[in-house]
């Protein structure tokens, strides 16, 4: 489990399990089918498999957005890397 502040006291909670990743905060949960998530966590900083249909994880002036679906979610780049660690150890 994973847990990043935002600001206005917004909690910010990743999960990985056997079903898939939940990115959830204070409000709202996207879930985030294992396969699904790591397609995304394998094709980031890939150029040749990029996230070409806009979903996924794409750098973008210091920071990484993460697109699925309707959702849509701004990381540091550290908070991105640990996100996708937590995908590619908890789905190697």
């Amino acid at each position: 489990m994973l847990q990043f502040s935002r600001t206005n006291n917004v909690g910010v909670h990743i999960i990985a399990d056997d079903i898939g990743v939940w990115i959830s905060t204070d409000v709202w949960t996207v879930p985030v089918q294992k396969d699904i998530a790591k397609r995304y966590a394998d094709n980031y900083l890939n150029p040749t498999v990029a996230n070409q249909v806009n979903m996924g994880f794409f750098d973008y002036q210091g920071k990484v957005f993460f697109t699925h679906d309707n959702a849509k979610m701004v990381f540091s780049v550290q908070e991105a890397k640990d996100v996708i660690d937590l995908i590619k150890t908890t789905y190697p």
